[in-house]
């Protein structure tokens, strides 16, 4: 993988740090979800709305680690794992600590079901 990439689908490091400060830090006016720049290339599902997770649920593959969705707007899908979640509690805010624990990583939404479904607890 290329040094200024962040997932396996080539989003860079750039680009990561633009939807952070636009979603995650609150930026005035967020692009729409119907902006091109909300969309990205995913290489299993092509282009998609993108979502958040934390490089947590981002890369378990083997076992769950737990799955806090930390936005309640279906367009703007967000989530991170239990030990993010800890972190977040005790720092009571988006840290920096919590924003470099987190490590953001950008995903297609359909990315984001499969990560949902393999991190949530059975009912």
């Amino acid at each position: 993988m290329a040094k200024n990439t962040t997932s396996r689908n080539g989003i860079t490091e750039q680009r990561v740090f633009d939807w952070f400060h636009a979603v995650w830090r609150g930026d005035d006016e967020p692009e729409s979800q119907e902006s091109p720049s909300r969309l990205l290339e995913c290489g299993t599902h092509g282009t998609a709305h993108g979502a958040m997770v934390c490089a947590h649920l981002f890369e378990a593959r083997d076992h769950a680690v737990g799955f806090v969705e930390n936005n309640d707007d279906p367009e703007d899908l967000q989530a991170w794992c239990g030990a993010c979640e800890q972190l977040f509690l005790r720092e009571g805010e988006r840290t920096q600590a919590f924003n470099e624990f987190c490590n953001v990583r950008l995903v297609c939404v359909f990315c984001y079901a499969t990560i949902k479904k393999r991190h949530s607890p059975l009912h």
